[in-house]
This record gives C-alpha cells, sequence and structure tokens, in this order.
C-alpha cells in the first residue's frame, strides 16, 4: 500500500557501470491478512458500499499496516536493509486497539478511507521508530513526518456527502514486521513479503 503519509526515497544508482539498477518497490508493513481485522475491515466495506460509496476495494488478503514506504530500491540495498531491520526483533509484540475510521484528502474527494487508533500506542510507536532507523543506516532519507497508524480500507472513487458509517472497534496482535515488496497491478496491488522478522511474544504490550 501507498500510505498518504508516506515518505519517498532519493534516486539511488548502481555503483559500477552507470547503468540503473532494476528496482524494486518496498515497504516496511505488518501484514494482518490472519487476524480479526481483515474480516471486520470486510463488513466495513459492505456497509460503505451500501452507504453509497463506489471505490477500489482493499482485499481482506492486502489488510497491513505500514510503517514506512520506501520507494523503488535495488535487490541489494534490500538485502542490506533487510539485515538491519532485524534489530527490530528484540522489540515485543503489541496489542493495537484500531478504534475510529476516517479519510485522507480533501472532504469532498478522499482518495483513501481508513480504520486506526485516535492515539499511537507508545510501545508500536516504538516499533516504528526502529524500523526508520534501520532504514537509515543503509542510507534511506526519510522526512519527519508524523506518523499516523492505519489500515486503509477503501481508495474511493466516488461517495456520498455526510459522515461515514460507524467504525466497530477491533483489537489485534501485531507480531511481526517485514520488508515487503509491492507490484502494482491493474486489480490493486500484490505484496510480497521479502523478509520478515518476529517480535518477541513473552508478553504482548498493551498501549
Amino acid at each position: 500500500m501507498t500510505c498518504p503519509h508516506a515518505t519517498g526515497a532519493a534516486g539511488h544508482r548502481q555503483a559500477g557501470d552507470g547503468k540503473e539498477a532494476r528496482r524494486t518497490r518496498l515497504f516496511i508493513g505488518t501484514s494482518l491478512a490472519g487476524t480479526a481485522l481483515a474480516p471486520a475491515v470486510a463488513a466495513y466495506q459492505g456497509q460503505l458500499r451500501r452507504a453509497g460509496w463506489e471505490a477500489t476495494w482493499v482485499a481482506e488478503t492486502a489488510v497491513h499496516l505500514t510503517y514506512l514506504f520506501l520507494g523503488d530500491w535495488p535487490a541489494e540495498w534490500a538485502r542490506r536493509l533487510a539485515t538491519a531491520l532485524e534489530a527490530v526483533a528484540a522489540l515485543p509484540a503489541v496489542s493495537w486497539h484500531l478504534d475510529q475510521s476516517g479519510t485522507f484528502g480533501p472532504p469532498q474527494a478522499p482518495r483513501a478511507i481508513w480504520v486506526g487508533s485516535r492515539t499511537v500506542p507508545r510501545p508500536l510507536a516504538r516499533i516504528q521508530a526502529e524500523t526508520l532507523a534501520a532504514a537509515r543506516a543503509v542510507g534511506f532519507e526519510a522526512e519527519s513526518n508524523p506518523w499516523r497508524p492505519h489500515v486503509t480500507v477503501a481508495r474511493p472513487r466516488r461517495g456520498p456527502s455526510g459522515p461515514l458509517p460507524p467504525w466497530r472497534p477491533v483489537t489485534v496482535a501485531i507480531t511481526q514486521v517485514a520488508l515487503v515488496h509491492s507490484t502494482l497491478t491493474p486489480s490493486g496491488p500484490i505484496y510480497r513479503p521479502l523478509h520478515t522478522v518476529a517480535l518477541r511474544r513473552e508478553a504482548t504490550q498493551r498501549p
């Protein structure tokens, strides 16, 4: 997913013959496809449809939380980032309570509908900070934009005026972080984990 608060990467060329290296579109995130959030998102999409929204709907298998959007990078850089990302393994798993929905973009023409939390849980913010530190350690230049944890559920084409349907809160466990390859297709992006780091499971921290 291209996060509305994502930060792009500076141009990167492979050293040597001066030719552009083959790039892959990358982000760091957590898949939530196998959690209680996925069917809750599907149910909420049904509410949005009945309310009159027309959109590109995020599939249950693609539901995820993005910590950092990286842009297009060569495979060698991705391998170095995967190694740096192992530092996240020292952090504990986290319970994340998603208690609100909202939109990004102009109210009359939003570009995304999301679900997330009213506040940023401190343990979750620490995970995001560690992923950012790992990326910076291998040369990623990130802007210091505030991070708002959220899950995109739809990219609207047309919708009714007025508030969104109510979102029923859901709590999920964040147990792993992954470096993900994203392939854009006409029917939506396809995500493939390149490297997954498990978080400590001794005690799942709550916000």
